[in-house]
Order: structure tokens, then sequence, then C-alpha cells
């Protein structure tokens, strides 16, 4: 790895401000001194009221807040700065032991050599990640450690380890090559899941006890790791889920524990029970229906060994006894071939998932819906057609299908994704949106069903642009989640609905434009966009939810004229968004809406604007200045707290009658010098305008009514002129007086 220009930082208490102070590129940081303590309490006491500390009990609580206070304080540079790529030496430092929060979610960071004294590391989410040197010492690799690393290509496995728990490399897409260690004793559940470029792994001889961890690699590669060199691979099949004690001489599976995992016939057989139970099937036809089962897979079926299927063409007319049993046909092991009988409405929820040699599925021209997880997991797939027919394509129905060749989306797709239908407005959908949908409820086709992590199709992860079907109408949860490559999307017009975490991971995307008429915004759908700078959201929309939380990287939002409220943390943490125009029939500005938008410097609220939310611009260190409109009823608590460059706060007229500044609405805003506080408002809460310490000039409305408790305390205006009648709390300067 390209390791860039070297700095060095004399102390971890530096380090902060030395990555803030990085130009563009790649550097090597390498950290040296001791573990911050009570000598860097500032940082906290900048950010937070003196009064804070008072809780503090002892000097060794006071070590460990400061400490905590520098990690939030690297983690928060390494997130805010995706120009720079970061390269962490810790070799140095012998005292850390745990490195979690410090590199959550860190899109600066690519690599990182830790300290022999690291004892637990989790770099779950650290999508810019793409080499970790781990010490000797180390002894576990625990569960989802590297999850979601989708950069990761190099990782240095330490002799000493000993433990790999489940889902520690999930995920990690780029990573090609992995060397087990000898000592090796235990592997985890789905350890290597969706890690769809590793080739070959060795399983050291040490290693006692394995849990399914190839589950989503393709076939050819499964057979090409030890796990499966001595055991025929239709039995290997069987073991889902189900740990497996190895032989001391490793790679094999005793023929003792091989007789106990059969006699369970896991085959994935339809449990007939639940079928009866469910009313599903006529009790009275089970017989005549075993009979032409057994007619069409043989007579191995009721048998104790796997099924011996190997290309399926179900009748028509046994078809709704498989159709109408989710899962039904899961884990047909031997399974390659699946040709679907004409006539057929859709295929069922998780109907073939798990069949892992399947490689061609033909599908019917009257084909309407393909369920959720109907082929998840069928990693040797190859071909299937969708017909023009084809309505709906349920959440993760092809997620793992590694060797799937591309697919062409009918026009005619209304929905792809898990769809909550009860989020949308049915009386505003158009009649042809109407009877589609009546048409898919009618043949019982879930909707909500398929709520894996996988896209929607494998091969999308890496596609670069991507046009979806015209006639599209739902984008349902995580269909093109992860596509860490994708650079461009076009959305189609007369789009209604989109689902959570619908471009989640998406690495690459850096504008989109959202079509009028949407109806439906699930809070997710940004979520790990780290590129993400511009948005046009399209008319139609009157409620925003948090759907740009926590993107750094954003610069400029659209808002449509339609919006009425922005709710709960819809910027929180967008340090890049430097302006932002309402739109002139917003009322609502929720809770924490702007809280952390540092770069905002100035907001003017449109006229119809009636409550500011609890927080909604807390810490925008860069806000100067806000213009508050007439009718306002509510400035919610803390509403501006710790806005440190306001200066300029204006009221455009008389606020509405009962108006109220809530507790602590303006605290810690050091430059405001004058307010001119309208008349309307009859409430100023506890700390409105505590330690505004440049605060000389107050005008009072004689509306007022009542004064909160230290209201104004640590100002420099020592005397106020309340209005005559007022109540005004005996410590409104000072709560020592």
């Amino acid at each position: 790895m390209d390791m860039g220009k070297v700095v060095e930082v004399a102390s971890f208490v530096e380090l902060p401000q030395v990555i803030e102070q990085l130009g563009e590129g790649r550097w090597t940081v390498v950290v040296q001194g001791p573990k911050p303590d009570r000598s860097c309490l500032h940082m906290y006491l900048y950010d937070r009221h003196v009064a804070d500390l008072q809780k503090i009990k002892s000097h060794e609580e006071l070590d460990e807040l400061a400490f905590s206070k520098c990690i939030g304080r690297v983690q928060e540079r390494l997130s805010t700065n995706a120009a720079i790529q970061v390269h962490l030496d810790l070799s140095a430092i012998d005292w850390l032991e745990e490195v979690d929060l410090m590199v959550y979610h860190s899109t600066s960071l690519v690599g990182i050599t830790l300290p022999p004294s690291i004892q637990r590391v989790n770099f779950n989410g650290c999508h810019s990640l793409q080499e970790v040197v781990l010490p000797e010492g180390l002894e576990k690799v625990g569960s989802f450690c590297f999850k979601d690393c989708h950069s990761l290509e190099r990782v240095g496995l330490p002799s000493t380890v000993k433990k790999i728990d489940s889902w520690a490399f999930e995920n990690c897409r780029r990573l090609t090559q992995l060397e087990l260690p000898e000592g090796l004793e235990s592997l985890g559940h789905d350890v290597f899941k969706g890690c769809r470029r590793l080739g070959r792994i060795r399983i050291p001889s040490t290693v006692k006890k394995l849990g399914l961890s190839f589950s989503l690699l393709p076939r050819e590669e499964q057979e090409t790791n030890s796990l499966w060199q001595d055991v025929d691979d239709e039995i290997s099949c069987l073991l889902s889920g189900k740990d497996i004690e190895l032989t001391a001489d490793g790679g094999s599976i005793s023929q003792d524990e091989i007789n106990c995992l059969l006699s369970g016939k896991d085959i994935g057989f339809p449990d007939l029970s639940s079928c009866v139970e469910e009313e599903k099937l006529d009790p009275t036809s089970l017989a005549a229906w075993w009979k032409g089962v057994e007619e069409v897979l043989g007579n191995e079926v009721l048998g104790d060994d796997c099924p011996a299927l190997v290309e399926a063409a179900i009748p028509a007319d046994l078809w709704p006894a498989f159709d109408n049993s989710s899962w039904c046909c899961r884990e047909w092991h031997r399974l390659v071939g699946l040709r679907v009988p004409a006539g057929v409405g859709y295929i069922g929820t998780g109907m073939f998932e798990g069949c892992r040699r399947l490689e061609t599925v033909e599908l019917p021209e009257d084909v309407l819906a393909i369920g959720g997880d109907a082929f998840y997991g069928c990693s040797s797939l190859k071909k299937i057609n969708l017909p023009a027919s084809l309505r709906f394509i349920g959440g993760s129905a092809f997620g793992g299908c590694c060797s799937l060749e591309p697919v062409a989306l009918p026009e005619g797709l209304v929905a792809l994704g898990t769809i909550t239908l009860q989020e949308l407005n049915r009386e505003g959908l158009d009649r042809d949106l109407q009877a589609t949908l009546a048409e898919l409820e009618e043949l019982k086709v879930s909707l909500w069903s398929g709520l894996g992590n996988a896209p929607l199709f494998d091969g999308w992860i890496d596609c670069t642009d991507l046009a979806l079907p015209a006639g599209l109408r739902l984008l349902g949860s995580g269909v093109v989640r992860d596509c860490d490559r994708l650079a461009q999307l076009d959305l189609p017009q007369g789009l209604v609905y989109i689902g959570d975490s619908a471009f989640e991971g998406c690495h690459s995307l850096k504008s989109l434009e959202l079509p009028d008429g949407l109806q439906f915004l699930a809070s997710r759908i940004f979520y790990q966009c780290d590129s993400l700078e511009s948005v046009v959201i399209g008319e139609g929309i009157t409620s925003l939810p948090g759907v740009f939380r926590y993107r750094s990287s954003l610069v400029s939002v659209t808002l449509p004229q339609s919006l009425t409220a922005i709710e709960e943390g819809a910027f929180m943490d967008c340090r890049s968004l430097r302006e932002l125009a309402l739109p002139a029939h917003l009322e609502t500005i929720g809770d924490e809406a702007f809280h952390g938008c540092n770069s905002l410097e100035r907001m003017v609220f449109p006229a119809s604007l009636k409550k500011l939310g609890k927080e909604s611009f807390g810490y925008c260190k860069g806000l100067q200045s806000v213009v508050l409109p007439a009718g306002l009823e509510e400035i919610g608590k803390a509403a501006f707290y710790f806005c440190k460059s306001l200066e300029q706060v204006e009221f455009a007229g008389a606020a509405a009658t009962g108006g109220i500044i809530g507790p602590q609405a303006f605290q810690f805003c050091d430059s405001l010098q004058r307010v001119v506080i309208p008349e309307g408002i009859q409430v100023i809460g506890k700390e409105a305008f505590c330690c505004c310490k440049s605060l000389g000039e107050v005008v009072l409305p004689k509306s007022l009514k009542r004064v909160g408790e230290t209201a104004f305390q640590g100002i420099p205006l020592m005397e106020i002129d309340f209005p005559e009648g007022a109540q005004v709390h005996p410590n409104v300067f000072d709560d020592n007086k």
C-alpha cells in the first residue's frame, strides 16, 4: 500500500488537530505519547457547560472523561473529511486496549497498525478501510469485527489468534485472500458471508469447531476449501446452521457425525402438516398429492437419503401446493434446473432459497411476481428469464446469486423490494397502480417479505450506473443497498414510494434527483452514502424524515414547495451544508433537525413557520444570523444552543399569542450582542440566554409573563427592564444569588 506523506504526532491529544490540518491526499500518521488524562480536560470544557463536571467524583473519572472526549474528537475528524486518506500507525502506543468507536464509520481511515496492548478490535462499518495490521498477542477476532468493510483488501492475522467469531468478515467484498494461522481453534457461522472475491481458504489442522462459514460463496469456490475435500458435497449441504466438530487431522468429518446429521432428515422438504393446519392444502387430497410428488421427484423423497431431484418440471396442477407454502422447496440440494409451468401466478417467498446447485430457471410468460428471498443464496444460478408479465420482485429475491448473468428488468415492473403498503396514501394512487396492487393482493403476494441484507441482485454490487424500469412505482427496502461503486442512478418519473435503506451503502453516489409525485420516503434511504453532495427532491413530499442524518459530505439540497414539516434529525450533523432555502409553506422544524450543521451561516425562515423543535439548530457553530418569522409559536429547548458565532437574531414581527422561548434556547451563543424580543412572547425559559457573554442589550415585550431561573446568567448586562407584572425568577442573573 502507498503510505503517502508521513507525519509524526508527539501526543495522542494533538491527533484531532493534526488530522484536521492535513491536506488532500494519502497520509501516514505515526502517533506516540501517553494516554490522554485530565491535563487535556480543556477539550471538554470547550464543548460543555462547567456544571456538567460537578457530577465527577474522582480524578479517575476526570481522566476517563478526558480520554473519551479525545477519542470522540479523533472519530469526528476521521468522519468529516473525505478528501484525505489516513493510515494510523499506533504501534508505539502501549496503553490502547480497545479500538471501537474511535474508527466507527470513519470515511478517511484507509489503514491502521495496532499496538501490542490491543485486546479488542471492532471495525464494523469502516467501509473506507483497506488494510489492517493486527498485533501478536491478540487471541480473538470478535463477531462483526470487519462486517461491511467493503474496501478491505488485506488483513494480517497474528499467529496468536485462536477464535474468529460469527460474521467477522461479512460483506468484505474486496477481500481476495486471507491466511488463517496455525493454532486457530474455532470459526463461527458465516464468517465469510458475502466475501464474493475470496478464493481458496485453508482450514488449519488445529481447528476444532467450525460453523457454516461459506454459505454464499459460489459452489466452485466451496469445493476448493479443505472443509469439503473429504466429504461428499451433497452431505455437506445438509449441515445448515449446525456446528461441526472436526477430527484431529482437520478438514474432515467423522462418519458418526454424518450419520447423526442425516438422522434428522434435514432435507428442506415442505412441512405438510403446517399446510394442513393453515388450510392451504385439502387434507382429503393429501394421499393423491404425495403420489404425484413421488412420480415427479422419485421415491427417495421419503427415504433417508438426499432428494434425487436434479431437474424439476412440476405439473401446474401440483404447483399450488408448492406455491402456497413459503420456503417449501428450500434447500433442494441436487436441483440444477427448474421449469415453472404456465398458469403459475407467482414464485412464493423463499421458495428456492439455498438451492446452491441450481443453475437455470425458466419462467412462463404469465408470472406476475417473484417473492422475497425466492432464490436467495442460489450461488450457482447463472441464467433466469424475467418475462414481460412480471410486476413485482421481492426483497433479496436474488441476493447471494453471485454467478447470475446480467438480467434485463422488464419495463412493466411496478414494485421492487420490500414494500409496506400501510405507509402509502392508497386513495392518492392512480387507477393503474391500485389495480396492480389489487391483482397482487388477490394472489396473496406478500409485498412485505424478504428482509435480507442483500441487494435485489448480487450483480448490482459492482455496477457504476443503473437505470430502473420506466414503469416502476414502488422502490422497496434495500434494492440497491451496498452498491458501493454506483455513481449514477436514474429514478423513473411516477415513483411514489422509496423504502428503508434503499440506497444504503452506495458510497460512490454523489448526486440524486428524486422525481415529482413521491408520497413516502423512509428515514434511512441515504445511510452510509458518504460521497453524497447534492439532492433534488421533487414536488409531492409533505414531510421529510431523517434521510440526511450524518451525511457530512452533503453540500446542497433542493426542497419541494409541498413540504410542510422537516422531521427529527433530518439534517443532523450535515457538516458541509452551507445554505438551504426553506419552502414557503413549512410549518414545523423537528427536534435536532439541523443539529451540528457547522457550515450553516444564515437561516431565513418562512412566514408559515410555527415551531422550532428541541435542539433544532444546536451546535451550528458557523451560524451567524437568523431571521425568525412573525407568528412563531415556540422556540424549543436548546434550539440554538452553542451557536457560538451567532451575532444577530432578528424577529420579523409580533409573535403568536402565547409564544415561548424554551429553556437554554440561546445558551452559549457567545457572539450574540443584542436581542429584541417581539410582542406575543409570554415565556422565556430557564437558562434561555445563559452564558451569552457578549449580550449587551435586551429589549423585552410587554406581553412577557414569566422569566425562568438563570435565564440571563453569565451575561455582562446585569440590569434589564422587565415589564410590569411579569414573574421573574429571583436568580434570573445568577443561581448563587
